[in-house]
């Protein structure tokens, strides 16, 4: 998209679009389209730096400015949208996949021996505690960060936001702190369901997926339409009967992928090919199967509650975990 003397290329979706695009109008900007990167591009002229406070989404995305002559690179605050990139002595090559960073450099880079024994060794909690991928010369742009490139290919990177911890405010009762995180979800749920192209839930038996849906058909009134991985060979893990009391309650549309035998080892070749990376949790295996799935339903975006088990303690030992170590942390 090209605005005055910008030209944006951009991967993602800036939920609150709607709500800067009145602020913007209030300024006496106009709009042309009703998307959220005419909105972006527009942000960006306006605000400067300041846009970023006011950005709520996942992106990743190039700016071009002609008059200046840089282009600043920008990823989300929490990486969902990848952005890869390459120096050399001839320019530098950016993007969201390392295989296309290969193709524009003409170069096809080594495996990373040290990330690959790193993984190996400390499992996949290990691959973003840094900026390396998994092959050598190829760096992600860190999350919440953005990358001017200037003259002589310079590259100046800059953290634009990072986690503040809140103080808790021991005059809100504990009702009015559950009211502000309901009050919070429902807001999440509704922006996210801006979308002029058919959506889709993921729903398995948990909390977080079971309150998404119950969220957007019972409050917000929408009907939506559900999605279920089922193990055929588990009955361990099996959820059916959770999935189908959400589906009764919420009245939802259902279509599951029921998973028996699958060449584990071929499908396993195919998506690291697909990632130029190893697999870093057998969730990747079911999604793959799942997007292959959907996508031929006719569904481009797909809502799911990822994040929320952790947050509302819904992995008993996960939480465990967070206790002893905040109990850890008070000692010190």
């Amino acid at each position: 998209y090209e605005f005055k003397d910008k030209v944006l290329i951009f991967n993602g979706e800036i939920y609150n679009y709607l709500e800067i695009k009145k602020e913007l109008e209030k300024k006496n900007i106009s709009f042309e389209t009703s998307s959220d990167t005419e909105v972006l591009i527009k942000a960006l002229d306006f605000y400067k730096e300041e846009a970023f406070k006011k950005l709520e989404g996942m992106w990743a995305f190039a700016l071009y400015d002609k008059t200046k002559n840089n282009i600043l690179l920008s990823r989300d605050r929490f990486g969902e949208k990848p952005l890869c990139y390459k120096k050399t002595s001839d320019g530098i090559y950016f993007g969201s996949e390392l295989k296309f960073i290969e193709k524009l450099s003409k170069h096809k880079e080594q495996i990373n021996l040290t990330k690959s024994k790193k993984y190996l060794r400390y499992g996949y909690n290990s691959v973003f505690l840094d900026d390396e991928t998994f092959k050598k010369n190829i760096y992600f742009l860190s999350p919440s960060t953005n990358a001017k490139i200037g003259k002589n290919l310079s590259l100046k990177k800059k953290i634009y936001w990072s986690l503040n911890y809140i103080k808790e405010d021991k005059q809100k009762s504990f009702e009015n702190h559950i009211k502000d995180i309901k009050k919070t979800l429902i807001n999440s749920v509704k922006i996210r369901l801006r979308s002029d192209v058919k959506n889709i839930f993921c729903l398995s038996g948990g909390v977080d997926s079971g309150g998404v849906v119950s969220v957007a058909a019972k409050i917000l009134k929408v009907k939506p339409s559900t999605y279920s991985i089922i193990d055929t060979n588990s009955k361990k893990y099996d959820e059916t009967h959770l999935i189908n009391k959400t589906l009764k309650d919420t009245k939802s549309k259902n279509y599951k992928l029921r998973v028996g035998k699958i060449n584990f080892l071929k499908e396993i070749d195919k998506i690291t090919k697909y990632f130029s990376s190893p697999v870093l949790t057998i969730n990747y295996m079911l999604y793959s199967l799942m997007l292959k799935d959907v996508s031929s339903r006719g569904y481009k975006v797909i809502l799911s509650g990822n994040g929320a088990d952790e947050i509302f303690s819904g992995y008993y030992d996960h939480y465990i975990y967070h206790l002893l170590d905040l109990k850890k942390q008070k000692k010190e």
